[in-house]
């Protein structure tokens, strides 16, 4: 009796832990929705070569992101 309450606690708080995760991924995504490129987007670069935003891109941290990944180290790939 007292192992299957503690199955079914542990079931319910996995439960729960699942709901709590996919939420906290959800809103995740939705934060990063000004970076995410739709379909109709990549059809105008298609058509149009370009696509417009509605907001201005911010050079200045392009330039440091870029900056940031192109000073990264880069390890030679391990033979086998």
């Amino acid at each position: 009796m007292l192992a299957s309450g503690l199955g079914i606690s542990f079931a319910v708080l996995a439960l729960i832990g699942g709901i709590l995760y996919r939420r906290r991924l959800q809103a995740a995504r939705r934060s990063e929705v000004g970076y995410a490129i739709s379909d109709d987007m990549i059809r105008q670069i298609e058509t149009a070569g370009r696509i417009e935003v509605e907001e201005p891109l911010d050079l200045k941290e392009i330039r440091a992101e870029e900056d940031q990944f192109w000073g990264e180290s880069w390890d030679e790939p391990e033979e086998f």
